[in-house]
């Protein structure tokens, strides 16, 4: 079974998954008008199947802010502005979801919950809802794709993803500062980067130590090119 039928087939699998106590799947909310073709809606923006990069968030948010934005992931905020940035410091140089034209992408955006939670798009998470979706999608997704690199976005995203292949949690600073990432059975290479909202920037990493950061993915593709 070739790549894009896998991948379809998850996708109904989402669209039909009731799980998670306290999360509403996108494909319930307004009548399923913004949910998309896609694992979830940041997949909408960056949805790449052939991408070497994969970068797993936290959660895309509520349901409100689904309705609010119409499934489609806002590009006023100013934390996909500096993801870009990040992006492009490692050679990776995407386009805003409004410039894009039917495209998917250079890379592929995914995260750790696909379901969408209530109170607001800084609500917290639960750790069983990371576990189940890791367990039943997150893994697929990344054998899918099967990218050189896979990102994990934020503390809680990356422990999902070492939770997703049945391997040993460690301390997340020292994942971020390791000079090397962690091989995953498939063979992808798992680096931990820090969240880039403002707050994380003002209070837990600043964007110069997070540039830096990023610097070890960019040796690990060049180097490792092909």
């Amino acid at each position: 079974m070739i790549k894009r039928e896998k991948y379809k087939e998850i996708v109904i699998e989402r669209k039909n998954c009731h799980i998670c106590n306290g999360l509403t799947n996108p494909a319930d909310v307004a009548g399923g008008q913004y949910d998309c073709e896609e694992i979830g809606a940041w997949s909408r923006w960056q949805g790449n199947l052939d991408s070497d990069i994969m970068l797993v968030g936290q959660d895309w948010g509520d349901v409100a802010s689904f309705i609010k934005y119409r499934g489609i992931d806002p590009m006023s905020g100013r934390t996909n502005k500096i993801l870009k940035e990040l992006l492009s410091s490692i050679g990776c140089h995407i386009k805003s979801i409004d410039e894009m034209n039917n495209e998917k992408g250079n890379i592929f955006l995914t995260n750790a919950i696909l379901c969408l939670k209530e109170g607001g798009m800084q609500a917290k998470v639960k750790n069983m809802w990371i576990n189940n979706c890791a367990r039943i999608f997150l893994r697929q997704q990344i054998e899918i794709i099967n990218p050189r690199v896979v990102i994990g976005f934020g503390e809680k995203a990356f422990m999902a993803i070492l939770y997703s292949f049945g391997l040993q949690k460690t301390i997340f600073r020292w994942a971020v500062e390791a000079d090397t990432g962690t091989l995953l059975p498939n063979g992808s290479m798992l680096f931990a980067v820090y969240h880039c909202s403002p707050t994380t920037i003002n209070i837990n990493r600043d964007m110069e130590s997070q540039l830096n950061d990023w610097k070890r993915i960019y040796k690990y593709l060049t180097i490792n090119d092909v």
